[in-house]
């Protein structure tokens, strides 16, 4: 299996080495694009964890102003107390859709990675 950072650092010799083992060089372009998706997934994933992780903390930041809040600023704290819990049930359902896709990209680029061949040394 070849080193998909070498890939990455080296597209066209890996390309060349592909249609010199009679294999298709758009192959490489095939495995670079579904790698390139899949990092961006995986990171907008990672990124929805930290976003929930920050609402969680605001949450409970707001819970205690909520606590020590008189009644003229409770109504208004209590609204916002709403929207933050509301966040991470449609970050969930985005972290679950991202999870799916994760699957179906990895799948997609595994397949492509042990069809290019490894260039020849130089």
């Amino acid at each position: 299996m070849i080193d998909l950072k070498a890939l990455r650092d080296e597209p066209q010799r890996f390309r060349q080495g592909a249609v010199d083992k009679g294999t298709n060089g758009q192959l490489v372009d095939d495995l670079l694009a579904s790698d390139k998706c899949l990092r961006a997934t995986l990171t907008e994933r990672e990124q929805l964890g930290a976003q929930k992780n920050r609402i969680s903390k605001q949450i409970g930041a707001l819970a205690g102003r909520l606590a020590k809040a008189d009644a003229s600023a409770r109504p208004t704290l209590e609204a916002e107390m709403r929207q933050l819990r509301e966040q991470p049930s449609q970050i969930k359902q985005r972290e679950s859709e991202l999870a799916q896709q994760v699957k179906d990209l990895q799948s997609e680029r595994d397949r492509l990675w042990f069809q290019v061949p490894q260039p020849a040394i130089s």
